[in-house]
């Protein structure tokens, strides 16, 4: 990859995770309301417009058989027609789009901080149903399954809802058979510079979940090494999700890294997923799990994990 692409696949990167880094923790409460009848339930259906300006809160609704109900879309946002409007992000909202399009519901990752005064004025003025759903942690994710579910409630929907949550419980499942396999694993989101996610990330958290040792220990739930932390580091397995990846030749990509004596290369245990939804804090994180998965077993099946590895696991 030329400086230029490069740049330009960084950048990419980078735009993508601040979606995810700047959710926060905060946990929503919202009332329940009685529920419809069905005649009420499909006009409200069919009433229902939604502008999402999180690619992860737009996964979801197509996971929950909504997609079909956004109107508009996060500049980023690839699992909607690319056709549909752009209505803006966390870091700013075209509220001339927004006007036009008449949503019944504005849906955005919490921020960092309050949501911007305006919206909420020109929400409240136009009666648009405001939603903020914080989606950092692994666990934001049923949460806001459960979220969206109610909010957007009938038969349908709820049947969805309900498989998703049953798909999360057996894709997070603890598999401590295969972690002697993994070791300790890295999940990376860019090789160089290196950025990987740490400790509050729902990466982190997954691989928590499944029952791996996670790299780093301690940090922030996004966090830079330089070659020697990296070094220092020194993972067993690794997961590079970059889209990029791809598009990249093994050798290439691996390149930065091919004279530190890392445990992950030498052993061949580097896997690169490359689906552009695997950086979001959404349902797709299922598919990642199974993903993790299937590497871990294939290793375990091709050969037994490094002796190193074993006694490292046996002493914990």
């Amino acid at each position: 990859m030329n400086a230029a692409r490069h740049r330009r696949a960084q950048g990419r990167l980078i735009r993508l995770f601040l979606v995810i880094a700047l959710a926060s923790l905060a946990t929503a409460c919202r009332e329940e309301s009685p529920s419809a009848s069905g005649a009420e339930q499909s006009k409200r259906a069919d009433e229902i417009r939604i502008a999402s300006l999180s690619p992860a809160i737009s996964i979801i609704l197509n996971d929950l058989g909504l997609g079909d109900r956004i109107i508009g879309r996060h500049a980023f946002d690839e699992s909607v027609d690319a056709g549909l409007p752009v209505v803006g992000d966390q870091s700013g909202v075209d509220y001339e789009v927004l006007a036009r399009l008449q949503p019944t519901h504005v849906l955005m990752q919490d921020g960092a901080g309050e949501l911007p005064s305006m919206l909420v004025q020109v929400a409240r003025d136009r009666h648009w149903e405001l939603l903020e759903l914080p989606l950092l942690q692994l666990n934001d994710i049923p949460n806001a399954v459960t979220m969206l579910s109610t909010e957007f409630a009938d038969d349908a929907v709820r049947t969805r809802s309900e498989a998703l949550q049953a798909r999360m419980a057996r894709a997070w499942r603890p598999r401590p058979e295969l972690a002697p396999v993994l070791g300790r694993s890295l999940s990376v989101y860019w090789v160089s510079p290196i950025g990987v996610a740490g400790p509050g990330s729902f990466h982190h958290d997954l691989m928590l979940r499944l029952g791996f040792a996670s790299l780093p220990e301690t940090g922030a739930a996004y966090v830079s090494l330089d070659r020697e932390d990296l070094k220092r580091l020194n993972p067993d397995s690794v997961f590079i999700l970059s889209p990029e990846a791809g598009d990249m030749d093994r050798e290439t990509l691996l390149a930065p890294w091919a004279e530190l004596g890392i445990s992950a290369i030498e052993n061949d245990r580097v896997a690169i997923l490359d689906d552009w939804r695997f950086l979001t804090p959404s349902t797709a994180m299922i598919d990642l799990a199974e993903h993790i998965v299937v590497h871990a077993e294939r290793w375990r099946d091709e050969k037994s994990p490094p002796e190193e590895i074993t006694q490292s696991f046996s002493k914990e």
